[in-house]
């Protein structure tokens, strides 16, 4: 467990949003609130490396996503695996944009989001703090949502003209 400057974590000094607990054999942090993400962020978060820092935010992906790519090849005959790749591609970057979403509504919170981390269940937006009182904790859980509702919009509205031209076949 880590705090926000890269110091490790101790019973004396906590990472911000934990607290540690009664200090004995085999203690362990706890949150205080706001997720997993304490527990989380000494063990999963150690083999991510960085792809981007789209609006000032680190976007990293773990080791295990880069592991489910072969799995994600063997579904698909040789000649279609560029068009897996892109679609694998595609599915990232809307759980970028969703995590995105987080991170933003943390910025016009007050808040500061220090990562997102791409995993092979989704995504983790790494929040420093959460923001004050439950409107704020509602506005900053729904951003990422909104985001995906607006993207699926989005391209189903490009699916439908596409449709409209005559231009149903996208095969590769």
């Amino acid at each position: 467990v880590y705090h926000a400057e890269g110091r490790r974590a101790s019973a004396e000094r906590p990472a911000a949003g934990c607290r540690a607990p009664a200090a004995g054999p085999g203690s362990r942090f706890e949150l205080a609130r706001g997720g997993a993400a304490c527990m989380m962020r000494g063990v999963m978060f150690t083999h991510a490396y960085t792809i981007g820092r789209p609006a000032g935010v680190p976007v990293r992906v773990h080791v295990t996503v880069l592991a489910l790519l072969p799995l994600v090849l063997i579904q698909f005959p040789p000649a279609q695996w560029g068009l897996a790749l892109l679609a694998a591609a595609g599915v990232m970057a809307s759980i970028v944009l969703h995590e995105l979403g987080h991170a933003w509504a943390a910025r016009r919170l007050g808040c500061r989001a220090r990562e997102i981390v791409l995993l092979p269940v989704g995504g983790v937006a790494s929040i420093e703090r959460m923001p004050a009182g439950p409107r704020g904790e509602i506005l900053l859980a729904a951003a990422g949502p909104a985001v995906s509702l607006v993207l699926a919009l989005a391209l189903h509205a490009a699916a439908w003209a596409l449709g409209r031209t005559g231009a149903r076949d996208l095969s590769l």
